[in-house]
């Protein structure tokens, strides 16, 4: 439907559950609203990708693009190229603090593939993941980071301990303290 200007309402109706659940849990991350049909095909095929560098340089200076999705693909790439990406460090830390939770879900996943490198992250890791109102996908990230730096973490384990409230960052707050107590066997 062609929506107007002003405020609209999306009703979800749980018709069922998994029979492996103890209850109903509905849970929606993201709601997408596209342009379809021969018009939004034609848009689709008109628009680029967006392009970002693939020098760790260049990546860093992405980091404070306007645009979220530059911003987003820069973290991304970051993290695709691990270790190597530690000069990014200090820019990736100050993502974690972005306007786009895409941006700082994308900086906390590439903090956390720099490993223990990245124990000077801790601090605002830490922040993450006792922000009031944070995006879950993005305080899983923030855990899971602090579970890749390892034993120098081990000052979050309060606030991951805190987290382990949250229905949906429980798993990812157990992990992190088992890692950074050396009891993971992953």
């Amino acid at each position: 439907p062609h929506l107007t200007k002003g405020r609209h309402t999306v009703t979800f109706v749980c018709t069922g559950k998994n029979p492996a659940a103890t209850g109903y849990t509905l849970t929606v991350d993201d709601l997408v609203l596209a342009q379809t049909g021969p018009a939004g095909w034609a848009y689709a095929e008109r628009t680029a990708a967006p392009s970002i560098p693939k020098d760790v340089a260049g990546l860093m200076k992405t980091l404070a693009d306007p645009d979220p999705v530059r911003r987003g693909l820069a973290t991304l790439a970051l993290r695709d190229l691990g270790p190597s990406a530690k000069p990014a460090l200090a820019a990736l830390v100050a993502r974690l603090r972005d306007e786009d939770a895409g941006v700082r879900l994308g900086a906390a996943w590439a903090i956390g593939a720099l490993g223990r490198d990245a124990a000077v992250a801790v601090p605002d890791l830490v922040a993450v993941c006792q922000k009031d109102g944070e995006a879950t996908h993005v305080l899983q990230a923030a855990a899971e980071a602090l579970g890749r730096i390892g034993k120098a973490a081990r000052p979050a384990i309060p606030a991951l301990r805190d987290l382990e409230r949250v229905p949906r960052a429980k798993w990812a707050a157990d992990l992190a303290i088992a890692r950074i107590e050396g009891t993971s066997k992953m």
